[in-house]
């Protein structure tokens, strides 16, 4: 990903735009976050300025399931550190996580667009890194209906679809099923 007009950006903010569910792997306590910083080239900043955003994976460590909920491409990161607006700082994801608004940004978090790739795009940006996403896949929910089995269908996009494991769990007046 190198700019936010990159087209390996377009499936997943056409599914966010018509208002799918996208749900994703990562490994939530690797995350290295920055604080967004104002610079009069990137003016949308200063909406957000001091907001938490993950500029790229350091590890492996605290394997979560968190939600894909919107993007915004004028968003700014100082990835090197260069108080500079450079090729491949702009644009982040929003995500939100279910660990209440005591996370990140009132329970939600900014994803630099940057942090996709597992090689920064970003001359003088972090040399250590994974990627970011370790699964992705959008949730399709159709209304219920009591005089049907609840019905989910669930898109799983990955290269290791053999060793995939999906478990899901429903509640229904206060009793929980999980089923794998």
């Amino acid at each position: 990903i190198t700019s936010p007009n990159d087209e390996d950006l377009i499936p997943v903010k056409t599914a966010l735009a018509n208002g799918d569910v996208l749900a994703f792997s990562t490994y939530a306590y690797s995350f290295n976050v920055d604080k967004l910083k104002t610079n009069p080239s990137a003016p949308e900043n200063s909406k957000f300025e001091k907001e938490e955003i993950v500029t790229h994976l350091n590890g492996s460590s605290g394997s979560h399931r968190m939600a894909l909920v919107g993007y915004n491409d004028n968003i700014w990161t100082d990835i090197n550190n260069n108080c500079r607006v450079d090729d491949g700082e702009m644009g982040a994801f929003k995500i939100a996580n279910s660990w209440g608004d005591g996370y990140g940004n009132k329970g939600f978090m900014w994803i630099a667009y940057d942090a996709l790739n597992s090689k920064t795009a970003v001359s003088g940006g972090p040399t250590t890194r994974v990627r970011i996403f370790t699964s992705i896949g959008r949730i399709d929910v159709k209304e219920y209906n009591s005089s049907v089995e609840p019905y989910m269908m669930y898109t799983l996009n990955t290269g290791d679809r053999c060793n995939a494991k999906v478990k899901v769990t429903a509640e229904k007046d206060g009793s929980k099923y999980t089923d794998y």
